[in-house]
């Protein structure tokens, strides 16, 4: 799924110092979705870890 969906209607601004687990912590709530997956194929376009940087390289 592409990152830029018509599901995805605003990404938020990173905070100072904030973590990329942290902004996408954040995304997934203000998004409301119920399942993790859901906002990480949204972001990442995977199911999982996409916020380990190392993982998705």
């Amino acid at each position: 799924m592409p990152l830029f969906s018509s599901e995805v209607t605003s990404l938020l601004t990173a905070l100072p110092n904030e973590t990329l687990f942290s902004i996408s912590s954040r995304q997934h709530a203000f998004w409301g979705h119920s399942l993790a997956r859901k906002t990480s194929l949204l972001l990442y376009g995977k199911a999982q870890g996409g916020y380990g940087i190392p993982s998705t390289m």
